[in-house]
């Protein structure tokens, strides 16, 4: 039974997929919409790229020209400043989930298919409300194993720590420990590099969305499950059967496809900064203190190789 068209726009069967970012959310967007039936799969319309101006037109079509340049570093008219100001407390909840339906109106207005699929690293900081913007929405969080996604962030040229990141030049832009009371990292983040301050986004930023996704019931999967070639078969169909049922009792029919897993996209390409094994013991420990007990809890780190070197720290 395929959904009435004439409901209003924000009733739209939704699939929204989030993380951190360097999770694969761009390849498992595509090859998701691919086994979806009637899907159209969008991928963080809120980004422009300097590098691919191809995408440009699409992206203005989806958010408008005003919501796409200039707004990028206004509050209201940006996902990842409305994470930010929900956070700081600026805007409250009713004010934030009106702002997002405002920044996706013409997104769900413009959208032919049954159901529209966005994977977005923009919107972690918002999962609690989504279901609040848009009432049927199937929401999953994506969680990396925090020693590759430093890593991969760390062998790019501009990362959510890196000083060429144009949002950490406004106000109000990037969170940071000053709007954490009580933060540990308070005190040391002026002088903390990228790779500590890479650490303390990973567990900050994830601690506060997999609270979030647990309080509306989200599913949180971890990267290495959905990707890896032991356990993609047993993952990637259990999140389709997840995120097809919608609260409104529509089912999207889905096939899974494993051979559509094939070479990823947006992979970091520079290899400079080397795995955990290279690690010194110093960067081991500036690593451990902070994303330890989060890792451990999500079940990383039980490697035998790995817990020698943690304990002779």
């Amino acid at each position: 039974m395929m959904p009435s068209q004439d409901k209003d726009i924000f009733e739209k069967p939704y699939i929204i997929i989030t993380s951190t970012g360097r999770t694969g959310t761009h390849f498992l967007g595509t090859k998701l919409s691919e086994m979806i039936e009637g899907c159209t799969s969008t991928h963080e319309p809120d980004v422009i790229r300097p590098s691919k101006p191809l995408l440009w037109p699409e992206k203005i079509r989806q958010l408008g020209l005003f919501n796409s340049t200039v707004g990028k570093f206004l509050v209201r008219h940006s996902v990842a400043n409305l994470s930010v100001a929900r956070v700081k407390g600026t805007l409250d909840d009713e004010e934030i989930v009106r702002c997002m339906r405002a920044l996706r109106t013409r997104m769900l207005e413009k959208e032919k298919n049954a159901v529209l699929l966005e994977a977005n690293a923009m919107l972690c900081g918002l999962v609690e409300l989504l279901p609040r913007a848009f009432p049927n929405v199937r929401v999953a969080y994506i969680v990396r194993d925090p020693r590759g996604w430093v890593v991969s962030w760390m062998n790019r040229a501009v990362s959510p720590a890196s000083v060429f990141n144009i949002r950490r030049w406004f106000k109000n832009t990037s969170l940071t420990p000053f709007d954490f009371e009580g933060d540990p990292y308070r005190d040391r983040w002026e002088t903390m590099d990228v790779f500590e301050r890479l650490c303390w986004w990973w567990a900050k930023r994830n601690t506060l969305a997999i609270e979030q996704a647990e309080r509306i019931g989200a599913g949180v999967y971890r990267y290495e499950d959905l990707f890896g070639e032991a356990t993609r078969d047993e993952w990637i169909p259990r999140l389709l059967k997840q995120i097809t049922q919608f609260p409104g009792g529509f089912a999207a029919r889905w096939q899974y496809r494993p051979e559509l897993f094939g070479k990823r996209t947006n992979v970091a390409l520079r290899t400079g900064f080397k795995g955990w094994e290279s690690w010194e013991d110093e960067t081991l420990y500036r690593f451990n203190e902070q994303c330890g007990a989060l890792m451990e809890r999500m079940g990383y780190g039980t490697e035998p190789e790995w817990q020698e070197r943690i304990s002779s720290l």
